[in-house]
């Protein structure tokens, strides 16, 4: 096994993890705890939630491919 093409597959999946878990609840605590917020408020969170999730994605596709 290529210990080269190895490495960066275990740093991605741990990034994946630790995004995945910690930061999925370090997210939430800064959404609007308002029911009636200012709609550019949230439309920027859902929009900042959806890059937050892509990125993710991204991690597990280095992840799968380096392994």
């Amino acid at each position: 096994m290529n210990i080269f093409a190895l490495a960066p597959g275990v740093l991605s999946l741990t990034a994946f993890i630790s995004r995945s878990t910690v930061g999925n609840k370090e997210y939430q605590l800064i959404k609007s705890k308002s029911s009636s917020g200012n709609s550019k408020y949230t439309y920027s969170w859902i929009q900042g939630r959806s890059g937050w999730h892509w990125v993710s994605v991204d991690l597990t596709l280095c992840v799968t491919e380096s392994l």
